[in-house]
């Protein structure tokens, strides 16, 4: 049955949009009040420094980024799976920076809040050419600016592929809309061009050849059976599906690259069984609308449980269940609500965890694109209803500022707690349980302070709270040779080495202690065993020609002659 159009409803505004003084006007009112509340909220980030979670390997210790643009650089940067991922995009975004500003976290940081801040403006302005509707475009990408759960993807350097990928995203859908419009093939071209802009920098654009049918069913309404008497550019859905094509071949690509990239990242079936997976993928879907609706105890890493209750993801399965068959039945007089809904279950299919990669149950950063169907869903949806029942709008006004301003205060409050590891990880541990990571950094940073014996009581918690995770069991040994307990040192190094034989650092450390011990024959062969591992490592080379000058010098020294007691 076709959908009949009503006042109430969000409609596609097909003619051109108005373009008298005052609506201009209010337009870049609404954009100005975006970039001024997005770096009241996140200009703090200026002050910040980097974190021990992936700065270090993305920018910090990257011999590669702190390069510059070098051609050699450059040629890295489309070349490796460093971090388990292909994005090139993202890479050169950091060896942009570092040519411009040095190695400067206050500048990376304020070009995070800045692509965030000019994402919210360009969701503002598709929302207002697919709809028509300025107010209720302005208030989603107000919560997509302010919301709390957004803070990790832009108060964290290694995160810059979601905010710079992101506008890849809605630049794609931007261009879509055009194209729609239009039938242009420029606009075609460009929505291809952003989109594959958007898979070198982050994989996770894969689903948006979806949301762009999505999309075409509404606000474009492109799909005849959606109203008759609409224009009829392409009425039927297999001649939208083959426009898409070349999009779902780009998303297939992007898929198999992400697939060798992260194999080593993939937990396994005996780590974890697909009905764990599956369970606490269920449980995630709700969990993240239950943070949305009230961002507590927000953290950079969430704990993988080892057990989950049988009625949790029943009951998330029911509730998810529920809500789908609800949004599908309205389809036709709201269809807004399955827009929105199937926006947020598409988007995060990906990081949902069924491909479990890394050892996170579930991530903040992930809510990023997919939390903006569920604004939609709420801002059309109460705003309809409200229309329908009260004549007074003041009301609802007062109510949306209020919810504004509270999302501006907890957003500054979560953004000031990732103004270095020490804070940050320090309020993990408080609002999470069994965090080995957090105290595993912690650890790190009680080292770096001289504080090893504090180091050591958090390391051994880490190692307690998560046996396999071998990290601070080889961070133990480095307090303890700082410590000068060498043996105990060497007997943690040779441990891990049990777990993990492939690190060439440990092998090296195990080398060093080994050496100060007086062993120089086996010192010399986990020097040599780390070359192997890792050819380039200049000081390991270094350790291994001192280890046999030193062995070679000893060879030499007389014995003493006998003694007659």
């Amino acid at each position: 049955m076709a959908a009949r159009r009503t006042p109430s409803d969000c409609q596609r505004k097909h003619a051109v949009p108005n373009k008298d003084t005052s609506r201009i006007f209010y337009k870049a009112w609404i954009v100005l009040s975006l970039i001024v509340t997005t770096f009241a909220v996140y200009g703090q980030v200026a002050t910040h420094n980097f974190v021990l979670y992936d700065d270090t390997i993305y920018v910090q210790d990257n011999p590669a980024v702190l390069a510059g643009l070098t051609p050699a650089a450059i040629t890295w940067a489309f070349s490796t799976l460093s971090m388990n991922n292909w994005h090139p995009l993202t890479w050169l975004s950091y060896m942009l920076d570092i040519q411009l500003f040095g190695l400067n976290p206050g500048a990376m940081l304020l070009e995070n809040a800045a692509l965030h801040g000019i994402n919210a403006i360009v969701l503002f302005l598709l929302l207002h050419r697919l709809t028509g509707f300025i107010r209720r475009s302005a208030i989603v990408a107000a919560l997509f600016a302010l919301h709390p759960l957004h803070v990790e993807s832009v108060a964290w350097i290694s995160e810059r592929k979601d905010v710079l990928s992101t506008l890849f995203w809605f630049l794609t859908l931007y261009f879509h809309t055009r194209f729609a419009e239009q039938r242009s093939l420029r606009f075609y071209f460009l929505t291809l061009g952003a989109f594959s802009l958007g898979l070198l920098t982050k994989p996770m654009l894969v689903t948006l050849p979806l949301i762009m049918l999505l999309m075409d069913y509404w606000p474009l309404q492109r799909f005849a059976a959606f109203d008759p008497s609409g224009p009829r550019q392409h009425t039927k859905p297999f001649l939208l599906l083959m426009e898409k094509v070349p999009f779902f071949a780009l998303a297939t690509g992007s898929c198999m690259i992400t697939v060798i990239a992260q194999q080593d990242a993939m937990a396994p079936l005996v780590v974890s069984s697909y009905a764990h997976r599956i369970s606490n993928s269920l449980d995630s879907y709700i969990l993240y609308l239950g943070k949305m609706v009230w961002p507590s105890s927000l953290a950079p890493f969430y704990p993988f449980s080892s057990s989950i209750p049988l009625w949790q993801p029943l009951c998330s399965a029911l509730a998810l269940s529920g809500i789908t068959l609800l949004v599908f039945r309205e389809r036709n007089r709201h269809p807004y609500l399955i827009f929105g809904w199937l926006w947020y279950l598409i988007t995060l299919i990906p990081v949902i965890g069924i491909v479990r990669v890394g050892m996170q149950a579930m991530a903040d950063r992930y809510t990023y694109i997919p939390l903006t169907g569920i604004f939609i869903m709420l801002v059309w949806g109460i705003s309809d209803f409200w229309h329908r029942r009260f004549s007074d709008q003041k009301p609802l006004f007062v109510i949306t500022f209020l919810i504004l301003t509270s999302c501006s205060f907890l957003t500054w409050r979560q953004a000031s707690l990732w103004k270095d590891s020490t804070t940050l990880f320090t309020h993990t541990r408080m609002v999470t349980s069994k965090n080995y990571i957090a105290s595993n950094i912690l650890g790190i940073e009680q080292m770096k302070k001289g504080n090893h014996e504090e180091a050591l009581k958090l390391f051994d918690e880490s190692f307690r709270e998560a046996p396999w995770f071998i990290e601070p069991y080889i961070n133990q040994g480095l307090a303890l040779h700082n410590l000068g307990r060498l043996e105990e040192a060497a007997y943690h190094f040779k441990q891990s080495l049990i777990y993990s034989p492939l690190l060439p650092a440990t092998h090296n450390n195990l080398g060093i202690t080994l050496a100060e011990l007086g062993r120089l024959d086996e010192a010399i062969e986990h020097f040599r065993e780390a070359l192997r591992l890792k050819p380039d490592l200049v000081e390991t080379q270094k350790n291994l020609k001192q280890a046999l000058e030193l062995k070679i010098a000893i060879k030499r020294i007389p014995l003493n002659e006998s003694i007659n007691l």
